[in-house]
Parts: C-alpha cells; structure tokens; sequence
C-alpha cells in the first residue's frame, strides 16, 4: 500500500512533462533532488540514517522512471516495475550526495542529490515491457492472428476473401507506439501466394513472404485478446520475430494471463499484459537485427588524449572500416588534444563502442569512457611497453 501510494504522488509530479517532447531528446543523465524516509524504531541510528539515503535513491529512480514509462502499461505492469526496476534502483544511480539529514518525530530524513542513468533505465523498463520507445528497424510483416472467444477459429488478414485485412488491434497499437514501420495489410493482401493463405504458417514460410513484401522483420504468431477462464486457456501472446533475409528467429514472448473472470476490468487488463507482452518482443528483437537493414542515425563522438594528427587519422581510418555497421565518418573539430567526430551508423552508441575496444590502433588503445544514445566519450591512451 504504501508503495502504491508512493507511486501515485510521483506520478502527479511527472503529470506536467511533455511526452512528445522527451520522445524527441537524447536521454541525456536526469539530475535530481530526492527526499527519503527511514522509521524511527531503526535502533541504529547510523543504519536508519543510511535507509534514508537509500529511500530517497528509490524514489528518485521511480520518478524518472514514470517519466519514461509507457502510462498505459502502468497499472497492468505495477509488479514488473517493482520486481525487475525498482528492486535494483541503485544500480541506476551514477552518483549522489546527501544534503541534509534529520530526526523527527515520525523517524529519519534526508534530502539526497542523485544522477539517474536515464539511458541504462530505458533498457530496464523496455526489458520490463513497460518502456514507450522509438526504434529504429526496417519495414515489419505482421502474420499475427487473434482468437476473438473461446475455440473461435483464427482471424487473420492473410487469408482468402477477407474483405477488409487488418492487423489486431493489440498488434497495431504496440508497433505504433514504438514506432515502427509496418507493412499495410490492405495494401500486402493480394500479393500473398495461395500457399501461405493458413493462420499457420512455417517459419520459412513467414520468411519468405517477408522477403517477397519487401519485409526485414516479420512477426509470426498469435494474441488472445479476452480474459482466462479455466485451466487450458492459450497464451494471450504467442509471437516470435524473425529476420526476414535469413529466417534467423531473434526473439519469442509466449505471455500467459492471470485466471480472470470476464468482464470490463479484465478485458482492459488483459489488453494492457497483452501489449506489454509484444513490446517486450519488438525491443528484444529490433536489438538484434544485423547492421545492414537498420535504419541509419548520427552518433557524435567526443575524443580525449590526442597526441597528433596522425592519431586522429588513424582512428578515423579504422572507424571507416566498420562496415556495414558505420556508413560516413566526418570530422567535427580538433584542437587542444581533442575532437569531435560525426559518425552516421547503422546501429546503436553501445555497439559502436564495443566494436572500437575490439580494434587494433597500433601504438595506442581507445577507452570508452561514457556512452549514451546520441554518443561516446572516448579517451586515446598510449600502449604500455
């Protein structure tokens, strides 16, 4: 109760943000003021004094963290947001100091600044199924069915003489949301072979026909949108994403739903763990597409530790030969020991700095000292004889 509680007052706080505007910004750290509370029957003084830090290090990262949940998904996803975010909310917590500390009548308190990794909480939440995230990925196929009752047979938008081919609502909404582009059914309907006309079909036949509708990715599956009710019951979702240009399965989610009884709260309930269920999905697999059929972006890199220009030609030299993962390497500014360079790749900061630790650059190492989404701070370093 007292979490739901805490949650609630943090929600009102964040009521005031701009979605569409965060959707847009580099998840730069968050940098906050947070105040925790520790009971007074704490014997230890020292140890109720540190359970306020510690307090005040939760709430801080439960504050940015429904700053950059999906609204939606909250109430469905309360127990994820605990168990898989919150209970490992220090982890997230780059650096803080306490300001200031008390006793009162009610206990202990204490005002701590802290820096959240808002990036690092991003990942945490999209592992959750809780995160509303653009990504970057290459047109998606849809052969998603959805069972509408108990033993109804399948409806699905690929199949013979449908009159009007559309995906699930619950499969619509969550490629929305994350903001993928996904192939018209209306418009991919009639070039669809008889053979792959089914509601179930092979994963080399899915691959195939994401390959012939231009597809990179293809979502092959089904979803249950009604509540359980008995033993038995199929999984609300039952998906897997493959990679349309090798037929390589990169992620499954089979989400199982609680025994609800039917009725307008349980309907609502079952849609909101259902669309969890396919964000989870899309994350984990757009994260595994190989380099040449994502989307490009830029990546500003923040070099340190120069001794020459041909230090920087030679890093340079080498980024150019990431490919396909990095398309364009363009210098920014050098001076002083430093530079700035603009990389267009074809994947994320984070896989761009492990393959630059993994490169020989002769005479001197490269150290990645911070990476974030729009990023990296390098940092050049002589080799040790």
């Amino acid at each position: 109760m007292r979490l739901f509680a805490g949650l609630a007052a943090l929600c009102c706080l964040c009521a005031a943000l701009a979605l569409s505007a965060r959707a847009a910004e580099p998840l730069a750290p968050a940098n906050l003021l947070s105040l925790g509370k520790a009971p007074a029957s704490l014997t230890n003084e020292s140890a109720a004094r540190e359970a306020a830090v510690q307090d005040a290090l939760r709430r801080g990262v439960a504050q940015t963290a429904l700053e950059l949940a999906d609204r939606g998904l909250l109430a469905a996803g309360l127990e994820a947001l605990e168990s898989q975010v919150l209970a490992k909310a220090s982890s997230f917590v780059s650096a803080y100091a306490p300001q200031a500390q008390t006793k009162g009548a009610q206990g202990y308190s204490a005002l701590v600044s802290l820096t959240v990794d808002r990036a690092a909480l991003a990942k945490a939440l999209a592992a959750a199924g809780l995160a509303k995230t653009q990504l970057k990925s290459p047109p998606v196929l849809a052969l998603v069915s959805q069972e509408l009752a108990p033993g109804a047979p399948p409806s699905y938008w690929w199949a013979a003489g449908e009159p009007q081919p559309a995906l699930p609502p619950l499969v619509a909404q969550a490629l929305k949301d994350l903001g993928l582009p996904v192939l018209d059914p209306a418009a991919s309907a009639g070039r669809v072979p008889d053979e792959a006309r089914q509601p179930v079909l092979s994963e080399e036949q899915a691959a195939s026909l994401g390959r012939s509708l231009g597809a990179g990715l293809v979502l092959l599956g089904r979803v249950r949108p009604y509540p359980a009710a008995g033993a038995g019951a199929p999984p609300l979702v039952q998906v897997m994403a493959i990679e349309a240009a090798g037929g390589k399965v990169l992620a499954s989610e089979e989400s199982e739903a609680p025994q609800l009884p039917p009725g307008p709260e349980a309907n609502e309930r079952v849609a909101v763990l259902a669309r969890q269920g396919l964000m989870r999905l899309l994350a984990s697999a757009v994260g595994g597409l190989p380099a040449e059929v994502l989307a490009e972006q830029e990546l500003i890199l923040s070099l340190s530790g120069l001794r020459s220009l041909a230090d920087l030609v030679r890093f340079e030299q080498t980024l150019r030969k990431l490919t396909p993962l990095v398309v364009e390497v363009r210098r920014d500014f050098l001076g002083g020991g430093k530079a700035g360079i603009r990389v267009k790749t074809r994947g994320s900061a984070e896989r761009l700095g492990q393959e630059i630790l993994a490169q020989n650059f002769g005479d001197f190492l490269v150290n990645v000292v911070r990476t974030a989404p729009q990023g990296l701070d390098l940092r050049l370093m002589p080799k040790t004889q």
